[in-house]
């Protein structure tokens, strides 16, 4: 499947929204899969070890500029 190029409206089911630090270059969009690495920082969605799934964004996050957390 090819990644995301703009935010998408993903359906989800009620739950608790948590939040988790975004790492260095990276932007997710809204409605993607978020994953958490070793150290429970967000990535995008890939198919990777060492990778556990973190559910839907809820919005978009742009810290391509930034250092890890400095988005969250």
């Amino acid at each position: 499947m090819a990644p995301l190029t703009k935010d998408r409206n993903t359906p989800r089911l009620e739950c608790e929204i948590r939040s988790a630090g975004v790492v260095v270059a990276t932007l997710i969009f809204a409605g993607a899969i978020g994953m958490r690495d070793a150290s429970g920082d967000l990535v995008n969605g890939q198919t990777a070890t060492g990778l556990v799934g973190g559910g839907r964004t809820e919005e978009r996050a742009d810290n391509s500029a930034g250092s890890v957390g400095d988005i969250s």
